[in-house]
């Protein structure tokens, strides 16, 4: 999986789309919550819960 995200000047993260495992591509339509949350499995800190729209 991988996810296409925009930086703004003040080090913000924001999700504009993510490319599930079988290739298919989902636009990020909003950004429901953010929080701070740290991930053992694969390093790194931040949850964000989103809701995707239809494949493109």
């Amino acid at each position: 999986m991988s996810v296409t995200a925009r930086m703004d000047e003040d080090g913000w993260v924001c999700a504009l789309s993510i490319q599930w495992y079988d290739g298919q591509t989902y636009p990020v339509d909003d950004v429901l919550s953010v929080r701070r949350a740290s991930s053992c499995r694969v390093g790194g800190d931040g949850i964000y819960r989103s809701k995707i729209g239809d494949p493109s």
